[in-house]
Formats: structure tokens, C-alpha cells, sequence
């Protein structure tokens, strides 16, 4: 709504500053990958200072917001009349240090955008806002390249629906077995298989948290 407000809402005065103290999953989660490709199109820099060096769930005393859990971090995002929307914005990082929040505080009150502490991040649309991996380790594939499919699995509830496990997996292995290992149809039968078990996991447990439900309303 902020990033709209400033940037898009008038037509002929779209430039301004937008500051974010939020949540700091949009820094890489893949579900935010429109998000980071906006804000490189509508901006010409953005600054990100991640607040919570020590990940999920720190030590009370460390957290800027007490009550939060998750990491927090601060993006700064700026954008002049002349932003040409073909250019990246340029995106710089840099980290509070894994202290006490009195600690953080003081170390955010030195913060200057034109210090030299900030490092590049990645210039790509969708790319994280956060420095890209060096050496080797940038080498490496992803972890997800290995996989056809990436996906939850099977969810079990209840002692019946294990009882119906075999009779599933028989009727998995006759799609299966008429397919060679090296088959393209295969791997589209094995996803199909996947996606027949899951449903009627599905379905087998919404009966039975129905079933428990009506038990309990009896029982009370």
C-alpha cells in the first residue's frame, strides 16, 4: 500500500522515499519474487539493514520488536523522477551486529547511506536482496534442480488411514510397473500416482476430523 501510495498513485508525481520495518521473508522467500521485481523496476536504490543477524527465534533480549519471533528488517527504497524502469535498482545490505537490542539500537544510529559497510546484492529482477554467495559454494546447483517434483508429501492422520496405505500403493503399482526406468511417461505417471495418494489421503481425513468432530459434540 506504501510502495502505491508513493510511487504509483500519482501519475505525475511518482517519485519519494518508502521505509519497510517489517517481516524480512520478502528478502528471499520465492513467494515474494513479484515483490523484489517491482520494487528493482519502480526504484532507482534500496538500502536493507537486517535486524536479526541471528535467524528464527532469538533470545528475547536480542530482538528489536520483543514480542516477535521472526527476523525483522529494515529496507529503505528510493526513487527519483528520472527512474528508468529497464535499469535494477541497486540494491545494498548490510547487517546489525548479534547483540542486545541496546547494542542494535546503537549500532542503527551510526548507520549512514554512504558509509562503506554496505555490500552489493545481486542486480537480477527477482533475485534475493540479499549479497550473493562467492567461491565454490556459488558453483554449486540448487538443491531443487535434483528433483522433478518439489512438494509436500503424504499426510497421515489416524490409525485407519494407515490401514488403507497398501491397498493404495497396489493400485500406485499397477500405473508404475508397465513404464521403463527410463521412461518419460514415468515421471509423469509417478507425479500422477503422488497427487492420487495425497487426495485420497485428503479425503480420508477430512471424514475422519468430521467423524471425531460429531464425537466430541456428542460427548459434551
Amino acid at each position: 500500500m506504501a510502495t502505491w501510495k508513493v510511487y504509483d498513485h500519482h501519475q505525475n508525481s511518482r517519485s519519494g522515499i518508502v521505509c519497510f520495518i517489517t517481516v524480512a521473508g520478502f528478502l528471499s522467500g520465492p513467494g515474494f519474487q513479484k515483490m523484489r521485481d517491482y520494487l528493482r523496476r519502480t526504484c532507482d536504490d534500496i538500502w536493507v539493514i537486517d535486524c536479526s543477524p541471528e535467524g528464527l527465534q532469538p533470545e528475547v533480549n536480542t530482538r528489536v520488536f520483543q514480542d516477535v519471533q521472526q527476523p525483522v528488517c529494515i529496507v529503505l527504497a528510493s526513487r527519483s523522477a528520472s527512474k528508468d524502469p529497464t535499469v535494477p535498482a541497486t540494491v545494498r545490505f548490510r547487517a546489525l551486529p548479534c547483540a542486545h537490542r541496546l547494542e542494535k539500537f546503537k549500532a542503527l544510529s551510526l548507520v549512514s547511506l554512504k558509509d562503506p559497510n554496505w555490500i552489493a546484492c545481486p542486480s537480477e529482477w527477482r533475485e534475493p536482496f540479499l549479497p550473493a554467495s562467492k567461491g565454490a559454494w556459488a558453483t554449486f546447483p540448487l538443491l531443487d534442480d535434483f528433483f522433478v517434483y518439489n512438494g509436500s508429501g503424504l499426510c497421515l492422520v489416524g490409525r485407519g488411514l494407515l490401514r488403507q496405505i497398501p491397498s493404495r500403493c497396489k493400485d500406485a503399482g499397477k500405473l508404475l510397473l508397465p513404464h521403463p526406468l527410463n521412461s518419460r511417461k514415468l515421471f509423469s505417471t509417478r507425479i500422477y500416482v503422488t497427487a492420487m495418494l495425497a487426495t485420497n489421503t485428503r479425503r480420508r481425513s477430512a471424514r475422519h476430523h468430521c467423524r471425531l468432530g460429531a464425537e466430541a459434540s456428542i460427548c459434551s
